[in-house]
């Protein structure tokens, strides 16, 4: 199946001519855009079967002689210039959550200031227990999840943020770059209803940045030292309907940055305790103007947050090592990671596992692609390391 990609400039109509069809975009006033049509056929000159989706506000009407298709604008909005940009935030619409779903005073990770929770997004707050985060199915059409922002201190900041890679920011530092994305607030009367955002530049060491980006934050945040903000935050008011933010050609141009961070935050110290705020489609893009947030498949977006965080084991035998070995000698074996870690990894070892004749289970020789585990035999016999519970994990962090 071949692609018609046609790119139109305001004022103008063209028309394509081909052995199968003839394709006319009529003259209509939107910004310049690049649409897509899918012509099929089930044999040679025979009446064409079209496949149009060029996004709502426009319709499409076949001619009765089968040789035109005239797409006609009724109103509605292209997608922006040159069509859909790459988004640079991963896990911008929710869709995972590997360290649980639900993150409250009580759980762990608990929901503390300056900790990832929902993947690779970090919570900031003025203080601990200031908002319970939870993964949300409540969102706009075309979105599968959410993250939900419940208030449990009143009158206090919060908000969110995650980072980019030095080596993933090359094609913005010293450029423009435009951030979207969806928000709404969970009822009429919440008293928590603004957000801002920014996106931030950071000029220390890269890679070697300070995720808890606020200084002081009553009455509007201000960012500790090498962190800076690239555009001034506007207020954005959230209804208890679904809206699409946008912040388009911000100029990345603080000197020597090396990262860019995404800081989205509630801007307001009258929030209500249960007041509660949904965020979705974040995206950050290169260039001036906002485009449609487009999901990656799952399994891609699961891949790119495991290079920052994976979890193995959770299930009975999920990791199972067993060796016949002398009284008080050691038993090994290596963990090979699903993807390359951002930096070398922090293993934590959970649950209580199963242990026959040994003791001393530990996580050794950590590197970016692998680890070990590592026991102590008790007697000379069979010894076995084993998860037999959803609670036998072993959690692989590699946050900034």
């Amino acid at each position: 199946m071949g692609h018609l990609t046609i790119t139109e400039t305001i004022g103008t109509a063209i028309e394509v001519q081909t052995n199968v069809t003839k394709l006319t975009i009529q003259d209509y006033s939107l910004p310049a855009a690049t649409y897509y049509d899918e012509i099929y056929t089930s044999g040679s000159l025979v009446t064409p079967r079209k496949k149009t989706n060029f996004g709502s506000g426009f319709t499409v009407a076949d001619d009765p002689t089968n040789e035109w298709t005239n797409i006609v604008a009724t109103g509605g909005t292209s997608s922006g210039s040159g069509g859909v940009g790459a988004n640079m935030i991963f896990n911008g619409g929710f869709p995972v959550s590997q360290r649980g779903t639900t993150f409250t005073a009580a759980s762990t990770p608990a929901n503390s200031d300056d900790t990832v929770l929902l993947d690779h997004w970090v919570l900031l707050s003025d203080g601990n227990d200031i908002v319970d985060v939870s993964q949300s199915t409540e969102a706009p059409a075309g979105f599968s999840h959410s993250i939900k922002l419940e208030v449990e201190t009143a009158n206090k900041q919060f908000g969110l943020c995650q980072f980019l890679e030095n080596v993933d920011t090359a094609a913005i530092i010293s450029g423009s770059a435009s951030l979207s994305f969806y928000a709404r607030m969970g009822a009429s009367d919440d008293n928590t209803h603004s957000l801002k955002a920014v996106a931030i530049a950071w000029d220390g060491t890269a890679d070697a940045l300070t995720s808890d980006v606020v200084d002081t934050w009553d009455p509007e945040p201000t960012l500790v030292a090498n962190w800076t903000a690239e555009n001034t935050a506007a207020s954005n008011t959230l209804t208890d309907l679904w809206q699409k933010f946008t912040i388009e050609n911000i100029a990345i141009d603080t000197a020597d940055a090396k990262n860019v961070g995404v800081f989205i935050f509630c801007d307001q110290v009258d929030g209500a305790i249960d007041d509660v705020i949904y965020i979705t489609g974040v995206k950050l893009e290169k260039g001036t103007a906002c485009t449609d947030f487009v999901a990656r498949p799952y399994a891609e977006e699961l891949k790119l947050c495991q290079r920052y965080f994976e979890v193995m084991g959770g299930a009975l035998y999920a990791i199972y090592v067993a060796y016949y070995q002398a009284a008080s000698a050691g038993i090994a074996t290596t963990c090979y990671l699903k993807v390359t870690k951002f930096k070398t990894p922090v293993i934590t070892i959970k649950g209580t596992w199963s242990f026959a004749n040994c003791t001393g289970l530990g996580a050794y020789g950590a590197n970016v692609n692998s680890f070990a585990l590592a026991a102590t035999a008790t007697n000379s016999a069979s010894t076995v390391i084993a998860t037999d519970s959803a609670d036998d994990l072993v959690w692989i962090e590699a946050e900034f």
